[in-house]
């Protein structure tokens, strides 16, 4: 009983441990390989802080007044500037100087947050102000798993929310009818999967702010609620998003990796300090599209990605061979089948399709 009681506690304190991290922003702290040449960089990254999706947080501030219901606050519009600065950091140290607006390809989904986010990143990383107009997003639909619509990703993402709706833990299932209660009515969505994804945000949105969770005279929302949002949430993305539907989401953004860094070298002979076409690649995002794109990569014990986060793909020159480096949140990652750090761009290419 009392070893029983010592592993419940471990759990409590792990799972405590990895909402804390998920609340923890980001920091950009890659530095460049030795005797290389940086030829080519992908950033695909989520959006920055935002309000809740579910109904507006009153304390969250966005453009210095009020937020709207998911949009980008003012912190996260810093987040985003902040990693646009620390990769400008990165590209110095490579050698790499005078990046203009010319050398960047921005890509994002139609949300006013992501657009947003590419922006202030962008903006950071040339140190001015950029235009909308930069920001393309006539590939929308391919850029997160939720906006995939082809009839076989739809066929298979609908088999696992239906069985996910069937299989619902009661315990999630009492947090969200209390959740509904404490809203008095303003909370209608009768779809448990929706309602219980609206439920996790809005308290995600609280707990990270540090803001109190909702309560009346009768029942309240508590730390252990939370807890068990975020747990039942990382199950039911793992499920949700297994290897079959990353892989059907993720093609376009695949294919669009592999696109990219296989163009013609940006280079002129050696020298990168003066690159004469684009050398980076901005996709924005959402949390989906990181995950999706983790588990395409063949990653384990994936976590759910906070805000800001973001992969960073390399093509680096070293003599007179390319290689990828691939990173998540400044954590190199192994990849390819020889499962290594730095691998040969060809055997790059041939894994990731």
């Amino acid at each position: 009983m009392v070893f029983l009681l010592f592993i419940i506690i471990l759990i409590q304190i792990s799972f405590t441990y990895c909402y804390a991290e998920f609340c923890n922003i980001p920091t950009f702290s890659l530095k460049p390989l030795n005797n290389s040449t940086l030829n080519k960089i992908i950033i695909i990254s989520r959006h920055g802080d935002r309000n809740s999706i579910l109904a507006n947080v009153n304390q969250t501030k966005c453009n210095g007044g009020e937020c709207v219901i998911g949009e980008l606050t003012d912190i996260g519009k810093k987040q985003m500037n902040n990693l646009g600065i620390a990769i400008n950091q990165l590209l110095k140290e490579y050698g790499i100087g005078n990046i203009t607006l010319e050398n960047i390809k921005v890509q994002s989904t139609q949300c006013s947050r992501t657009i947003n986010s590419a922006k202030a990143l962008i903006e950071g990383l040339l140190n001015q102000k950029v235009d909308n107009e930069l920001i393309d997003t006539t590939n929308s639909q391919y850029l997160a798993a939720h906006y995939i619509t082809d009839n076989k990703t739809v066929t298979e993402r609908n088999k696992r929310l239906k069985l996910l709706e069937d299989t619902m833990n009661d315990n999630i299932k009492q947090l969200i009818f209390k959740f509904k209660r404490l809203f008095k009515g303003e909370f209608k969505e009768t779809d448990l999967i929706t309602s219980f994804i609206y439920v996790y945000d809005y308290l995600q949105v609280l707990h990270c702010s540090n803001l109190p969770f909702p309560s009346n005279e009768k029942e309240q929302i508590t730390m252990e609620d939370v807890i068990s949002s975020e747990m039942y949430l990382g199950y039911m993305a793992g499920y949700l998003l297994d290897s079959q539907v990353s892989s059907l989401s993720t093609k376009y953004l695949r294919d669009e990796i592999v696109s990219f860094l296989d163009g013609t070298s940006t280079c002129k002979e050696t020298n990168c300090s003066t690159p004469s076409l684009p050398i980076i690649e901005l996709i924005s995002g959402h949390d989906d599209t990181l995950y999706t794109l983790m588990v395409s990569l063949h990653q384990q014990d994936i976590q759910l990605p906070p805000y800001s986060s973001h992969i960073f793909i390399e093509k680096i020159q070293i003599g007179i061979d390319y290689f990828v480096r691939v990173s998540y949140n400044s954590q190199i990652l192994r990849i390819c089948n020889s499962q290594v750090k730095l691998c040969p761009f060809q055997e790059f290419k041939d894994w990731l399709k």
